[in-house]
């Protein structure tokens, strides 16, 4: 797998906002500090000096939730990431809070949680096509819960897709009942180009993320993932489709 459903541009960067959503996706409440506030076309938003709050990239949605600051309940709607800043942007109007006050952080779970499922199963769904078609390669995944896809570089030809569609779903829900883990940990550049179909170049003395799913490839990546495949309940094939000279296939997954 190349940078599918990876962040690589995650991977790159440092950001100054400490990541704590990449060690638990469980952690939906915490403390952290203000490091400051501005105004851009999105609207007005924080940024804190660690955050759980995941920002939108390698497609997976933002979360979204509540700061609280001073007393005052700042709902926050859209996180995004700017030179290696975690944008918090919220619909209220923002008060001259100062630098370095304590806030409270408070993400909506149920939200987390099903773009970790949507998340997890893109990669399981990743991990099992190029299994059973070796032909094809992932280079691309859109797991917002709406209309979630996984795109591959080259044309199925090993199986129809009425067949892999079939030994997909059979494996999946194979593997869902082992409740195969899901493990997170970080890779020197040695290590990932050692990697089967992995393009993320590191610069010298940097790390990457990578996700795997027990007995499968590890894959580059910087988003939300689930302890274990079996939180997933449901495991379906929505689609196959071939545009251009690549193969995407639909899924969804609760």
């Amino acid at each position: 797998m190349t940078e599918l459903m990876a962040s690589e541009e995650q991977n790159k960067r440092k950001s100054d906002t400490t990541l704590l959503y990449l060690y638990d996706t469980y952690n939906f409440e915490a403390e952290s500090k203000l490091l400051g506030s501005g105004t851009d076309a999105k609207g007005s938003f924080l940024v804190l000096e660690e955050t759980i709050f995941y920002p939108q990239g390698g497609g997976q949605p933002s979360d979204v939730g509540t700061i609280e600051i001073d007393c005052q309940i700042l709902t926050v709607y859209f996180v995004s990431f700017n030179n290696g800043l975690v944008q918090h942007y919220v619909k209220e109007n923002l008060d001259s809070f100062k630098s370095g006050s304590s806030c409270r952080m408070k993400i909506e779970k149920e939200r987390r949680l099903k773009n970790a499922i949507s998340h997890t199963g893109g990669h399981l769904l990743a991990a099992i096509v190029e299994k059973l078609a070796p032909e094809l390669i992932g280079v691309k995944g859109h797991h917002f819960p709406e209309g979630p896809y996984v795109e591959f570089k080259g044309k199925l030809t090993s199986l129809n897709a009425n067949e892999l569609t079939e030994k997909v779903v059979q494996l999946a829900n194979e593997n869902m009942k082992e409740n195969r883990m899901v493990t997170a940990r970080e890779v020197d550049s040695f290590e990932l180009k050692n990697m089967r179909n992995i393009e993320l170049q590191l610069q010298e003395g940097k790390k990457a993320r990578v996700v795997q799913i027990e007995g499968y490839d590890p894959v580059p990546c910087g988003g939300t993932h689930l302890k274990n495949l079996g939180e997933i309940k449901n495991f379906n094939i929505r689609k196959i489709q071939f545009p251009k000279e690549n193969t995407k296939i639909g899924y969804a997954c609760s």
